[in-house]
């Protein structure tokens, strides 16, 4: 027997050392694409697309300088900054108005006149002197007129009415001929201009009237046309009620091309090579003689005629059939998917694999639905098989003998009430998204704890981690994942020995997930259910204990839109200590 014994202790042992040279080599990273690709896909539509030519501008209120006709220094200022003017107001006065060279005028007029009128009363009159004085009062007259008239340029006007917004000027300042002096603006007037090329002249043909956007207040306004010239054109709004009170920012689109029935892709699902688009359909390969088919991924070429707001216009020339299926999402890992141009492993001809139906039946619901009856099917079926054996007389009379037997022993069967096991694992995955990149069974070294509490029963629990190092199928780089399939659970030992001692046992779940690529981190946490069945096994030797067990894990998580099936059977072995 005690051969038997030291033969059982080295078989565990060396099951041990394979799963952990199992454990080294499944950590390394394992560069590969997929063997077969998880895909999206949905039928090729036609419909109908507009491009359209924006533009942006920006409009101002009117405004007209005023310009000193004349040159002089300022004398007199009539009006100030925000004054609101009429037309023909006078703003500034320049060198008085000439009112110093007008009053010598009038002097002289007046003088003459005296003159003229003692003449005509002396005693004695002179044709002579009359005539001289006559002549230099309409002389100065005609001068005065003349000074009056230039006169009035040195009163410097606006030229329209509106509000004065400038003022270059103050009073001694000089001002020379042409000079500006002042601007006026007229809010009730406002026009912009807006660079355009000569292709964009024939988008206007026609038109009086354009509807504009506010940038800022997404208001919508009616404007006109005012003139098209050279590479310019000149829009004009009235402001006459005054709405608006500050210039403002637009734009503003005009039909420029109008695609009917023809085929429109998203820039997502369409690459480019060497200035040459293509796209990949789903298709069939024949496989050994013809006899078997497989779905894979065709490379097609296509014509672009156009690309509008991140969608390509297909040229008619690239003829898709209605009954063609094209690729929209490679999914990359359990928790992620990507787009056909952004994925380096979708080459033409590789194996796919549907991830659904086209529409709304899912294939992968469907066929979860059946896994998930099937093992339900068993779990019931477990349990018929378990639950008898509980409830055997004889087992029961046995392990009231056992319990006499170890009454009054210094070392009781199996040791005493703690036991901690160094364990191997083999752990599964049913997952079959996460088999396409990860492995889903895998060999994990942990740690398990069993206490003995009262007639038979047992809590127990064990730590693991399962990580798997792979690369992503488009990015080339190391991503990371990692389970710790913790649980913690009753057991209960149907009949003790000192050499063999079989249990049944329940426990509870706790998984948590890592997935680190890298765009980003996914993390999340699972609980659920688990059953177990197995041996403790003693050697004879103080402390020293065995364990063999299989258990069933039965845990699921929803990630985004998608059900994470963690669960699986796991087989356990393990030596440690029982004190």
């Amino acid at each position: 027997m005690k051969q038997e014994i030291k033969k059982i202790g080295v078989l565990t042992l060396m099951l041990l050392v394979i799963f952990s040279f199992s454990f080294a080599q499944n950590s390394k990273g394992n560069v590969r694409c997929p063997k077969k690709l998880l895909v999206k896909v949905d039928k090729i539509k036609k419909g109908n697309i507009t491009k359209y030519k924006k533009f942006t501008g920006s409009f101002d209120f009117e405004r007209v300088s005023i310009v000193s006709p004349v040159s002089g220094t300022v004398t007199e200022v009539k009006a100030s900054e925000n004054n609101v003017v009429s037309k023909d107001m006078i703003v500034l006065i320049l060198n008085n108005g000439l009112s110093d060279e007008i009053d010598k005028l009038d002097k002289n007029i007046k003088k003459w006149k005296r003159i003229l009128n003692r003449r005509k009363h002396w005693k004695v009159r002179s044709p002579r002197a009359e005539a001289q004085a006559e002549r230099n009062i309409k002389k100065y007259t005609n001068l005065l007129e003349l000074k009056k008239q230039e006169a009035e340029k040195y009163k410097i006007k606006t030229p329209v009415g509106g509000e004065i917004e400038k003022l270059y000027v103050k009073v001694g300042d000089t001002v020379n001929e042409g000079e500006t002096i002042g601007i006026i603006v007229i809010k009730k007037h406002m026009f912009s201009s807006i660079n355009i090329s000569e292709k964009d002249k024939s988008l206007f043909s026609g038109k009086e009237e354009i509807e504009i956007v506010s940038i800022e207040d997404k208001k919508k306004l009616n404007v006109k046309i005012k003139d098209i010239s050279g590479e310019k054109i000149v829009l004009f709004f009235n402001n006459e009620s005054l709405t608006i009170d500050s210039p403002f920012d637009f734009c503003f689109k005009l039909k420029e091309k109008e695609y009917k029935n023809v085929v429109i892709l998203p820039e997502s699902f369409v690459k480019k090579s060497a200035n040459k688009y293509f796209v990949f359909l789903l298709g069939e390969k024949k496989t050994f003689l013809g006899l078997l088919k497989k779905k894979v991924a065709i490379k097609y070429n296509i014509l672009v005629d156009d690309f509008i707001d991140g969608k390509y216009v297909i040229n008619p020339k690239s003829k898709f059939s209605e009954q063609d299926l094209l690729i929209t999402k490679v999914i990359i890992s359990p928790m992620k998917e990507v787009s056909p141009s952004h994925c380096m492993c979708l080459k033409d001809g590789v194996e796919v694999k549907l991830l659904k139906k086209i529409g709304k039946v899912s294939l992968r619901k469907a066929e979860k639905k059946k896994k998930v009856k099937k093992e339900k099917k068993e779990i019931v079926k477990k349990k018929k098989e378990v639950k008898p054996v509980k409830k055997e007389k004889p087992v029961k009379e046995k392990k009231r003998k056992e319990k006499k037997k170890i009454q009054g022993e210094k070392i009781k069967i199996l040791g005493d009430r703690f036991g901690l096991f160094l364990i191997g694992s083999n752990f599964n995955i049913n997952d079959e998204d996460f088999g396409n990149f990860y492995e889903r069974s895998k060999n994990l070294l942990g740690a398990e704890l069993d206490i003995r509490i009262m007639y038979g029963f047992h809590i127990w629990g064990t730590v693991k981690k399962y990580e798997d190092n792979s690369t992503t199928t488009y990015y080339k780089k190391k991503t990371t994942f990692t389970i710790h399939p913790n649980n913690i659970g009753i057991r209960y030992v149907i009949y003790k020995n000192k050499y063999a001692s079989p249990f049944v046992g329940i426990a509870l779940n706790m998984f948590s997930y890592e997935e680190d690529t890298p765009e980003l981190v996914t993390t999340g946490s699972a609980s659920g259910y688990a059953f177990d069945f197995g041996l403790f096994i003693g050697g004879g030797i103080k402390y020293v204990e065995g364990i063999i067990h299989v258990k069933y894990n039965s845990v699921k998580d929803t990630v985004g839109n998608k059900e994470f099936d963690m669960s699986g059977v796991e087989t356990i072995f393990g030596i440690g200590i029982r004190f």
